[in-house]
């Protein structure tokens, strides 16, 4: 539960935090009240710290705008045999939106397509806002390469949102769907699909894409060396000690103060699988 209870001021100051990229030390003094000033269980909540500051990745990234449709420029429709399909420019998250008009006669799927020419970072995430107004139906996404290969992910029988939803695709979402390559890792972008098919409500409606993006996540064997600090520490039980990867090392404070915390900067945004805790 105390896992729980701090997870909205754990966020609030790693906001705080981002906005003053000056100041990168995240302090979160207000826990020695929280735990009654027991050192002990402050320590606790500092592995606790640690792991939502690790899990969910660090908040600075590269972002590269791909499209915020405030024009229309490049897009084109595609529609199967019977579909009937519009693409036009709605209001948006900000500003205007890319909006996909479709009407299923039994099966079918509608295609927003342009051409992009991307070289693909080694690890990367697309990201968009989303909002539909449709019966359950299928979506997908996808990437072509100058050789027709397609590489995609495709959601089935989904629940569009009605309000504007941050959507996350990335690189490990993506797989081979055909082409001549027989699976082989996309590297370079010719084009990009928003795709609409029919799922188990077919019939009409809208989905709304606004601001397209692509972030490059730090290659974790290229990318800076994190940096760790702590309040405090006994000599030979520093704060690197509990990132070194040996079992017999440790971070120890000297136990002076309730106000005890250790900290990690990755200093790039990393995308990271799990963490391990050996308390």
């Amino acid at each position: 539960m105390k896992f729980l209870n701090h997870l909205s001021i754990f966020v609030s100051t790693l906001y705080l935090s981002w906005l003053n990229r000056n100041r990168r030390d995240v302090r979160l003094q207000k826990y020695k009240t929280l735990y009654g000033g027991q050192t002990e269980n402050a320590e606790f909540f500092l592995m606790e710290l640690l792991f939502l500051f690790l899990f969910p990745t660090v908040l600075l990234s590269q972002a590269k705008l791909l499209d915020d449709f405030e024009e229309m420029s490049g897009w084109k429709a595609i529609a199967s045999e019977g579909t009937t399909m519009k693409l036009e420019q709605a209001d948006g998250y900000k500003g205007k939106s890319l909006a996909l008009h479709f009407g299923f006669q039994g099966s079918g799927y509608a295609i927003a397509q342009k051409e992009f020419k991307l070289d693909l970072p080694p690890k990367y995430k697309f990201t968009f806002f989303l909002r539909g107004e449709l019966p359950i139906n299928n979506f997908e996404f996808k990437l072509l390469d100058a050789h027709d290969n397609v590489f995609w992910i495709k959601k089935l029988n989904v629940e569009y949102p009605t309000e504007w939803t941050k959507q996350s695709i990335k690189k490990r979402h993506i797989s081979f769907a055909w082409g001549p390559s027989g699976g082989r890792e996309i590297k370079q972008v010719e084009k990009i699909e928003f795709v609409v098919s029919a799922g188990t409500g077919g019939g009409s409606g809208t989905i709304y894409i606004d601001d397209f993006f692509i972030e490059s996540l730090t290659n974790d064997s290229t990318g800076s060396k994190p940096v760790v600090t702590a309040s405090s520490s006994i000599i030979h039980l520093n704060p690197t000690f509990a990132l070194d990867s040996d079992a017999t090392t440790m971070w120890r404070s000297d136990g002076t103060s309730d106000n005890e915390w250790w900290m990690i900067d990755l200093q790039d945004m990393r995308e990271i699988g799990g963490l391990v805790i050996d308390w």
